[in-house]
């Protein structure tokens, strides 16, 4: 990597003319981001991206630029330069998911739901072949959720339970459903099963979380004590 920008600031410092600088940036930006090294990925992106000579690498600029500032949980920096990018070069929407995937988890991340749901739901349909469908579609019903459409909510969680058994969205749609059943003992068949079944995920910790609730508010105190007890010593983190 120390090479590669080594020879980029001789080009950049001698040939300042030279006509494939952005694409070189680009390039450079891409290896920063592939190694690991997210601000110096982020200050090429950046550069590309707002280069005001027009140029062929400010879509995929704008994208990597747009995936960085999410990755740091700047949503809103993310979502203004994303959708400048589907605005501006429609195109790249139809290139790869990663453009509305970030594009409707970004728009989860700061509340506007509908939005979230309306491109998470678009690259689902655009790549059948998408990586985590399972995990996106759980993501769909979270956004019903949060307006508190509960039976479009528990019929996503549903399908992708069906769908998709053993995933990591079965997984977090079981816990999604739980959240919504009336009765305790439904809600403690589900932790108990996802507890039992995937102790090592991190929702397995949320459930007996959910379970020593239930057994404080039932008054059963030394279940509870034992629950938190084994929390602390499955998930000491």
């Amino acid at each position: 990597v120390s090479a590669a920008e080594g020879y980029f600031n001789i080009i950049k410092q001698g040939y300042l003319e030279y006509p494939g600088l952005a694409q070189i940036m680009l390039h450079l930006a891409q290896i920063y981001d592939a190694r690991g090294y997210q601000d110096k990925a982020l200050k090429y992106y950046k550069q590309v991206f707002e280069d005001t000579d027009q140029n062929s690498s400010i879509a995929a600029a704008g994208l990597g630029y747009g995936k960085a500032l999410f990755n740091k949980r700047r949503y809103l920096d993310s979502l203004s330069v994303l959708n400048h990018v589907k605005e501006q070069y429609p195109q790249t929407v139809h290139q790869s998911p990663d453009l509305l995937l970030y594009i409707g988890n970004g728009n989860f991340e700061v509340g506007l739901s509908a939005d979230a749901r309306e491109s998470l739901t678009r690259a689902l349909n655009l790549f059948p072949e998408i990586s985590e469908p399972d995990m996106i579609l759980s993501r769909v019903g979270d956004t019903y959720g949060m307006e508190n459409k509960v039976e479009k909510a528990m019929k996503v969680y549903e399908l992708v339970r069906g769908k998709y058994p053993d995933s990591q969205g079965f997984i977090s749609s079981s816990i999604g459903i739980a959240r919504y059943l009336e009765k305790d003992a439904d809600k403690m068949e589900i932790y108990t099963m996802v507890k039992t079944k995937f102790p090592d995920h991190k929702f397995s910790r949320i459930a007996m979380m959910r379970m020593a609730e239930i057994y404080q508010k039932q008054g059963e105190y030394s279940k509870c004590i034992k629950e938190i007890e084994d929390l602390l010593s499955t998930h000491p983190r």
